[in-house]
């Protein structure tokens, strides 16, 4: 006997789909477009000595690829870029002692760039170092620091292959300093008395190489200065 097919339009099924929705009610959505404002987290934002550290967050669903921080000293009203990044939390470092710093932060991505976070004002320690007598000079002025007090302030700034002088003349007891060979304002202190030593700071990216203006002293000749003594 041959057998004949069974064929019918009608069959039962079921679909688990529970899985599926429960994946779909925890999707987040975000519209493409420029991001909101960051937050800055104010009690989180600190300074410790001549660095400040700042703490922001993103603006609640907003999509974002990098943040600028801006930076603004005293209130000229000139803000510097002084970092970029996707992390949301940045120190920087090397600022003036004893001096009042706003901050700002904008996000970025695709579609645009966010408006400014609002401000925060952090301000740096007094710093006072009663055992140094320094010039500070950047690319367009110079002054001299000593204990918790600056002044001397002088145009003309140091750039690439400039060279740096200084001249501590124990028989007047005078500090002074020269760029290209040329004294940068006035003698910068006098008065000294005492054993110094010499040290240079510098700030992110900047290189320096440090020369004697003294030839070193050979063996014999040390051990003959200290016989003589």
């Amino acid at each position: 006997m041959a057998l004949r097919p069974w064929v019918t339009s009608n069959f039962n099924y079921a679909l688990d789909y529970q899985s599926v929705l429960e994946g779909i009610n925890h999707m987040t959505f975000v519209e493409e477009k420029p991001p909101g404002p960051p937050v800055i987290i104010s009690e989180e934002c600190s300074s410790e000595n001549n660095t400040i550290t700042l703490v922001w967050q993103p603006q609640l669903l907003s999509f974002v690829e990098y943040y600028n921080v801006e930076v603004e000293e005293g209130n000229n009203g000139f803000y510097k870029v002084v970092y970029r990044g996707i992390e949301t939390v940045t120190t920087v470092d090397n600022l003036h002692f004893n001096t009042k710093y706003k901050a700002r932060v904008k996000a970025f991505n695709s579609k645009g760039e966010s408006p400014y976070s609002e401000e925060i004002q952090l301000s740096t320690e007094e710093g006072k170092d009663d055992k140094g007598w320094s010039m500070y000079i950047d690319h367009q002025r110079s002054w001299f620091l000593h204990a918790d007090h600056h002044g001397n302030r002088t145009e003309g700034g140091v750039g690439a292959e400039c060279v740096i002088g200084v001249l501590l003349d124990l028989d007047q007891h005078q500090l002074s300093f020269f760029v290209n060979d040329e004294l940068q304002g006035d003698v910068a202190f006098s008065g000294l008395q005492g054993v110094f030593f010499p040290a240079v700071s510098i700030n992110r990216n900047v290189q320096v190489t440090v020369q004697t203006a003294l030839e070193p002293p050979n063996d014999g000749e040390l051990g003959s200065e200290i016989a003589n003594k």
